[in-house]
């Protein structure tokens, strides 16, 4: 079926003349002096409720003439033999279908617009793109904690050291949220993935040559330094992706998938670094995911460049409607957080994102030093085949809820579909951190570690879409601060962690801490997270 988008031959140049009010090339001579004139008659501000491009005609009984942006066979359709009456419009879809309306009112179905055509599939594309980059980057971050008993023994680290060493990817990733969050919403969620995937990828490989350093501690915290500054951007450029280019009926699925992927980087660290590091080498780890970054990097930059088009014509079709509707510009998001029921809004989210940053960074730097401790699950490939099948639940979850949280919201406010989701990601994972506290069963542990996770993963159906929602334009920005202070918790939790380990050779205080956070999170989020659009305080 032929796409009602604008098509694949446009140029920028074209776009631009379009944006200025010129007319595009016709293909038969009529486009003349006096079709100048009647391009600057149009119709409600030039485009009807489905954001297609139309012309007035000059009296109610001459030929129609209308036209709209379309792909196939060139800029412009034409329908003319119609006599309507005055104030009518007409245009045909280029599958043959069409509509008319008058008076300022269309009659064609909302499905059909300019904007929900423009970009169809390419959307996909690139959230493959950044989905792929978010599995490579938690390969590449998971792989310290995977590797942290052979460190431990190598390098003969004190559980401080390891806290520091864990952290130390977080520094870097907490300086580059806020440019990550600004660069993601000026120049797009793709490009800026690219870039930061290229360069947490090569200071993956730089971890390797700690094992040739005489001060293999310095070289490894610098590498994930560098890796965290580099990987800063990857939530911002999800969300700027999501936000800018993806339907807003398929915002969450789109959402859940990325991080479903993210999680799958998870399972494939645990299963294949015990092997990897037994037979070559926990240095070949960091070696070989690094070049698998710098591959991908060079091949999504290859398919980035041939679905932009589609989207950013759609955008231009957008920016088009706004400017004819006389909208005014935009603030700032910084003049935005000047309000004051938005930087209360902004602080409590920013809290949330603590919590679900907290648990997370712990779990996944720890989870294997807790088996080996607290569990008596010594072997390597024992934990990290447990540790997979978590994360393996935890993914196709992530994916699950996505899925059923866009079915949701043709029953129920989009509010509180994610309120339900961000409850039962806290609530339930509150109690499974209470029992951890308690246990030093195998099974139980690994139970709760499961049923907890999988019960976590259900805030990337509640708080990332809602971020999107009640953001908007500003999606990236705003991310970019809640996740500086889920990036801050990290650290703190990381070295807490540690510090705690180490003084009391267990991990009760630490789940019990935790447990008591993820309480408090929940009752922040049911009292104050409404639904209202931050643009709106």
């Amino acid at each position: 079926m032929a796409s009602n988008s604008i098509g694949a031959r446009a140029t920028s140049g074209q776009l631009r003349g379009l944006r200025r009010g010129g007319a595009p090339p016709g293909r038969d001579g009529r486009h003349g002096a006096a079709s100048t004139a009647r391009r600057n008659q149009r119709h409600a501000g030039g485009f009807d409720k489905d954001g297609r491009r139309h012309r007035r005609a000059r009296s109610s009984h001459c030929p129609r003439r209308s036209r709209y942006l379309d792909s196939d066979g060139g800029w412009y359709k034409t329908s003319e033999d119609r006599t309507d009456g005055p104030g009518c419009y007409y245009y045909r879809g280029a599958d043959g279908e069409g509509g008319r309306g008058q008076g300022g009112e269309a009659k064609s179905d909302e499905s059909r617009s300019l904007g929900a055509g423009s970009g169809r599939g390419a959307w996909q594309v690139q959230i493959l793109i950044v989905g792929t980059c978010m599995l490579l980057c938690n390969l590449d971050r998971v792989a310290m904690g995977i590797l942290a008993v052979p460190l431990i023994q190598e390098f003969s680290l004190s559980m401080t050291q390891l806290g520091v060493l864990q952290s130390s990817y977080l520094w870097g990733y907490l300086i580059g949220q806020l440019p990550a969050g600004l660069a993601s919403d000026r120049y797009g969620g793709v490009p800026v993935m690219l870039v930061g995937l290229l360069v947490w990828s090569l200071a993956t490989c730089g971890t390797a040559l700690a094992k040739f350093s005489a001060n293999p501690l310095s070289i490894a915290i610098a590498s994930r330094v560098l890796m965290g500054l580099g990987s800063s951007v990857a939530l911002p450029a999800v969300a700027a992706t999501v936000a800018s280019n993806v339907p807003s009926d398929q915002k969450a699925r789109a959402t859940t998938l990325s991080y479903a992927l993210f999680n799958i980087g998870n399972v494939v660290a645990n299963l294949c670094t015990p092997y990897v590091s037994e037979y070559l080498g926990w240095h070949w780890s960091f070696a070989i995911y690094g070049s698998l970054g710098v591959l991908w990097a060079a091949l999504s930059w290859y398919l980035y460049k041939k679905s932009r088009f589609s989207i950013a014509a759609s955008k231009v079709t957008r920016n088009l409607e706004a400017r004819d509707k006389g909208d005014r510009p935009k603030p700032s998001v910084f003049q935005l957080l000047l309000k004051r029921k938005v930087m209360l809004q902004v602080l409590i989210l920013a809290y949330c994102h603590s919590t679900i940053g907290l648990g997370y960074f712990t779990l996944q730097s720890w989870i294997p030093v807790f088996m080996a401790k607290d569990l008596g699950i010594a072997s390597l490939k024992v934990a990290g085949l447990c540790t997979a099948v978590v994360w393996l639940a935890t993914s196709f979850n992530t994916a699950f809820v996505g899925v059923i949280a866009d079915k949701l919201l043709s029953k129920m406010e989009f509010w509180k579909v994610r309120k339900v989701a961000m409850t039962v990601s806290t609530i339930i994972p509150a109690g499974c951190f209470f029992v951890l506290s308690t246990t030093q069963n195998p099974m139980v542990g690994i139970f709760c570690i499961l049923i907890g996770l999988v019960s976590w993963s259900f805030d990337y159906a509640g708080f990332h879409p809602y971020i999107v929602e009640v953001s908007g334009e500003y999606s990236g920005t705003i991310l970019s601060f809640t996740n500086s202070a889920g990036v801050i918790a990290g650290i703190a939790g990381n070295i807490a962690t540690g510090y705690l380990v180490g003084l009391e050779g267990n991990f009760t205080s630490v789940f019990r801490i935790l447990s008591g956070v993820y309480l408090v999170s929940c009752i922040l989020w049911n009292i104050f997270m409404k639904g209202e659009k931050l643009e709106g305080m």
